[in-house]
């Protein structure tokens, strides 16, 4: 049985050691269809090891590396095996381009481009033009030419035009654009690009990311953006049905394949539908275990999700109960747009947050989204969790000025406006509204061994729990909530001689 491979990019390392390999070498035949392409999909769906493929098929440097195609679907095209190990190779990751400010992204790169030349070229320091590169007095406009000017080297020394991978090349600008530099950075990133590509020394550049290049850009300098609304280009990233029973087989866990559509699958890539592959290998490392951490790092999908909740509540509402909404989809999104309203939906759709609910037609703006399946789904209610946690804390100085001033309206008041959120599901029980008040009482709320201080019952409760010893005058809003629940509990509660506040059919108590 094969290995299952995690967290591994490193097509070499995959094929040698005999990890499980899901045969999508017929990329490089699409590659070689393009001068300029930009392949833009979810974090998670193969982008790098794809990548790191191109490369080793591509590099006149690993020719003995060959073999590592030879079981491979590709090894039966035989115009692709004239291009197999034909050219110099520049492949690079902006994947750790993470810089605070522009200066620090542009030391950065300095040092990508250095690692590369140190161990691709050994004399680079004796190359003027390619140590300078290096140097920190290199100017902002040279720097953004250096690919081209190590493309021309490269060219001169082999006699072959040169083939430029650039994985993750977005990753700059997504750090940019929350550290406040994002014009810079864009303006760098694109003249980089531009530069590169424009130069005859290149064969080939591809590119990786998880947002497409500015549509002016891929109009002027006729730039291909493949993206998941791209036909017949999806088979590439991600995992289709028959791939996904395939692999289930492999490990004897074909039975599994209802939990795993319903956790990983679910996904529209225009015609093809895909399951999540980075989800499924962690799963096959433990298939005991569903639950993957997904979204946490993404600054802007956290940041959407809450400080923009207020304009996408209702929507966000629908996803949540499993159905769908009619969105203008813009196919060009980039991340100094991202704040627009109609853009968020699109942002969520190229990140893997959304999909599209079944075919696509390509030449509409309008489409329907939906949650592709439960592990997103779970990843929305973590998030929005702790954003409804962190407002309840906020609330809880003005909650306890109110309470300990006998204002009953501010407290009702507070309480209507956390429990009328409607993105959070309204399914209340006991343990719920515990630690609503846990939240709002802060240090207020001291625990025993066995009891809370102050104790939340449900009606059907019949009180038979211990009370609250907190102290609480809430006299008037139990005659306020008199239509919310039966004469029957009113005139149970003051047999017991207990003070009460109702709130959709649930009940606070302080004995008197």
């Amino acid at each position: 049985m094969k290995k299952i491979r995690l967290n591994i990019t490193d097509f070499k390392t995959i094929i040698d050691n005999d990890y499980y390999y899901v045969d999508k070498s017929l990329l490089i035949k699409d590659v070689l269809n393009e001068k300029v392409v930009f392949y833009i999909r979810p974090k998670g769906f193969g982008k790098s090891l794809n990548m790191s493929m191109l490369y080793y098929f591509f590099s006149i440097n690993e020719s003995n590396n060959s073999y590592l195609f030879e079981q491979l679907k590709i090894s039966q095209d035989k115009k692709a095996k004239l291009h197999q190990n034909k050219y110099p190779v520049i492949a690079l990751s902006f994947k750790d381009l993470t810089a605070n400010n522009f200066d620090d992204m542009i030391i950065g790169y300095q040092n990508i481009l250095k690692t590369w030349l140190k161990n691709n070229i050994a004399n680079y320091k004796k190359e003027a033009t390619l140590y300078n590169l290096t140097t920190e007095n290199i100017s902002i406009i040279d720097l953004s030419n250096s690919l081209s000017t190590i493309s021309q080297y490269l060219k001169d020394y082999y006699h072959q035009n040169v083939i430029i991978l650039i994985d993750d090349y977005d990753t700059p600008l997504y750090f940019s654009s929350f550290n406040h530099y994002n014009d810079k950075a864009e303006q760098f990133i694109n003249n980089l690009i531009k530069h590169t590509t424009n130069n005859k020394a290149i064969f080939k550049a591809i590119f990786t990311g998880r947002t497409t290049l500015k549509y002016e850009y891929c109009y002027i300098y006729n730039y291909q953006n493949n993206t998941i609304f791209t036909p017949s280009k999806n088979i590439y990233f991600g995992f289709n049905e028959e791939e996904i029973k395939n692999l289930l087989q492999a490990y004897q866990l074909i039975s599994k394949l209802p939990d795993i559509k319903k956790y990983f699958g679910g996904y529209y890539f225009s015609n093809q539908l895909l399951y999540h592959p980075a989800w499924v290998m962690t799963y096959l490392r433990n298939p005991k275990n569903y639950e993957i951490n997904v979204i946490e790092n993404d600054f802007w999908i956290n940041d959407l999700l809450t400080t923009k909740s207020f304009l996408i509540e209702t929507e966000l509402n629908k996803l949540l109960s499993n159905r769908t909404i009619t969105k203008k989809v813009n196919q060009n999104i980039s991340f100094s747009n991202l704040t627009f309203h109609n853009n968020i939906y699109s942002y969520f759709i190229f990140n893997g947050l959304l999909t599209l609910d079944g075919s696509v037609n390509n030449y509409l703006t309008i489409q329907h989204l939906k949650l592709p399946n439960l592990t997103t789904k779970m990843q929305c209610l973590n998030i929005y969790y702790h954003w409804y946690q962190n407002y309840i804390i906020s609330k809880r100085e003005k909650f306890l000025y109110a309470l300990f001033n006998h204002e009953t309206n501010t407290i009702q008041e507070i309480f209507i406006k956390i429990m009328n959120i409607s993105f959070v599901p309204h399914v209340y029980n006991i343990d719920y509204y515990q630690g609503l008040l846990e939240l709002l009482l802060g240090p207020l709320m001291q625990k025993s061994s066995s009891q809370p201080t102050f104790v939340v019952y449900n009606r059907q409760t019949k009180y038979e729990l211990k009370l609250a010893s907190i102290y609480l005058t809430i006299c008037n809003a139990r005659d306020k909530f008199f239509n919310l629940i039966n004469n029957d509990v009113i005139n149970d509660a003051n047999n017991l001689n207990y003070e009460l506040l109702v709130y959709q059919n649930n009940c606070f108590f302080k004995e008197k």
